[in-house]
């Protein structure tokens, strides 16, 4: 009996517009929640068949626009994307997925991988201080620059995290209810997706620390290496490469030895809430064994002509688009993709 970790796939739909008169008929069981810039939380609407209507409003609800997908009974879905990607994730057995693409709005189905946190090091490499005779010097670099770092979270109580002459932005921290105590002048974002990871899988589960807490001090070190301040260490002054940037906490890595990796729709909603926040920068360092290039398209993995092979793709190309420059590590698995090499 394969486990529910083995049955994670990602169910693509189109746009559709939905008439005001099916939501008016159905307004007395729609509960809206806001968040972040406008728009509302996914809404689930049952019907009387059993039936269940997926339903996410976008800015004001009166202009109906409206992202609208429906699934029959015994799909569980535990999650929806709709800026860099329209997707909807659900938890279904491999036998159901080739009726589920035959479904009418389905573009593709696809399987979630999971993603396990990729190392970074080496200050001298990159020539930071040649970059930063160019920007004013070392204390000038990163100014006013927000960096999202999609990770296992970020320590704010580190020496590093610490810049009390950083002013903070207008209209952060970006956090909600506890989340805001994991916020200082340097990290002014703290979110986490844990939940995502904790939650999909009922029966394959264990209790985790949803916060952002860093619990393996990967991303703080993640953050470190992009933004760290002016820190005297047992090894000598040290400094990220942007030591004046401010940094955003999008955790989507657990606790070790209970939640270590994550998957696609936990990687999608981190970027997608960094580009809503208005990041500049997201680093990604994380990664697991090719499955396709990132240029396959199309007839490569038989899908429609232009359709990315891998979501990831689709959803860091179009942050690109929305004006962010996102930066994904090679990974640690160059030997294990089904092409050799691979990244």
């Amino acid at each position: 009996m394969p486990s529910a970790r083995g049955m994670k796939h990602t169910m693509l739909f189109a746009w559709m517009l939905v008439a005001g008169g099916w939501l008016a008929g159905q307004a007395a069981e729609v509960r809206l929640q806001r968040v972040p810039e406008g728009g509302v939380q996914p809404q689930v609407i049952t019907d009387a068949r059993g039936v269940v209507h997926l339903v996410y409003l976008r800015g004001d609800p009166k202009a109906c626009d409206v992202f609208y997908a429906r699934r029959e009974p015994g799909l569980r879905e535990f999650g929806a994307a709709d800026t860099l990607v329209n997707a909807i994730f659900v938890a279904v057995s491999p036998a159901d997925v080739e009726a589920l693409a035959a479904l009418p709005g389905v573009r593709y189905v696809r399987e979630l991988r999971p993603v396990r946190m990729a190392m970074t090091r080496a200050n001298d490499v990159v020539k930071s201080a040649a970059a930063w005779a160019q920007l004013g010097g070392q204390g000038a670099s990163g100014t006013g620059v927000k960096i999202a770092i999609i990770d296992s979270g970020i320590d704010h109580t580190h020496p590093s995290m610490q810049d009390a002459s950083l002013p903070m932005p207008a209209g952060y921290p970006k956090c909600s209810g506890d989340e805001c105590a994991y916020t200082n002048s340097k990290v002014i974002v703290a979110r986490s997706f844990v939940d995502q990871l904790v939650y999909a899988y009922p029966d394959d589960t264990r209790p985790d620390d949803n916060s952002p807490r860093d619990r393996s001090g990967h991303g703080t070190a993640a953050a470190s290496v992009a933004a760290g301040a002016v820190v005297d260490s047992p090894l000598g002054r040290m400094s990220g490469v942007a030591p004046k940037a401010y940094l955003g906490n999008y955790k989507v890595f657990g606790s070790p030895g209970v939640n270590d990796v994550a998957f696609d729709d936990t990687i999608v909603a981190a970027l997608e809430a960094a580009v809503l926040d208005k990041m500049d920068i997201a680093s990604l360092s994380l990664g697991s064994a090719s499955l396709w290039g990132p240029n396959d398209r199309g007839a490569t993995c038989n899908e429609a002509a232009g359709v990315a092979c891998d979501i990831q793709v689709e959803a860091v190309e179009n942050a690109v688009k929305a004006g962010m420059t996102v930066v994904v590590s090679a990974g640690n698995d160059g030997d294990v993709g089904l092409q050799i090499p691979s990244l």
